[in-house]
């Protein structure tokens, strides 16, 4: 028959294995780099503002024109156009030279008067005075690009526009 079979031996687990096993660790140290980043921003800081970043000043070559001969020309004071809403509407407004009580509605009208102010100006050289135009609180572009057609038309090369 056949023989009793004999338990098998238990094997006996080793706690550590050999592959866990160290032979003489070397210890691994490495630097403390939060002083090492302070120092670099200190020394960042540093040259930021120790720095120049935009050139010197330097001096550009240049001359004057000679002075005119004769008396210096004294020039007119600008003529000053005002251009307001009419108040009741947004489809006309009101044309007024500074000073003057009397309004103009049509811009044919500003150009009569713009004309006859160039004509009486006169002088050396007309084309030299100016007009500034003034845009009051309810007055349409529109109004404002006829205001400058017409002086344009009138002769007035210098035209400038201010807002009231």
């Amino acid at each position: 028959m056949s023989e009793p079979t004999k338990p098998a031996k238990p094997v006996k687990e080793d706690p550590i294995a050999p592959t866990k096993i160290r032979k003489n660790p070397t210890p691994r140290y490495s630097p403390n780099i939060v002083p090492l980043l302070d120092v670099l921003f200190l020394l960042l800081l540093f040259f930021v503002l120790a720095g120049k970043f935009r050139q010197d000043e330097g001096m550009i070559p240049g001359s004057l024109p000679p002075p005119p001969n004769g008396p210096p020309s004294v020039s007119a004071p600008p003529v000053i156009l005002e251009v307001r809403g009419d108040g009741r509407n947004a489809t006309s407004a009101l044309y007024s030279f500074f000073g003057e009580s009397d309004s103009m509605v049509e811009p044919e009208a500003v150009f009569r008067q713009l004309k006859l102010r160039f004509d009486s100006i006169g002088g050396s050289n007309p084309a030299d005075e100016g007009i500034v135009v003034i845009k009051y609180y309810g007055a349409r572009w529109q109004f404002i690009v006829d205001a400058y057609n017409q002086a344009a038309r009138a002769g007035y090369r210098k035209i400038s526009f201010q807002q009231g």
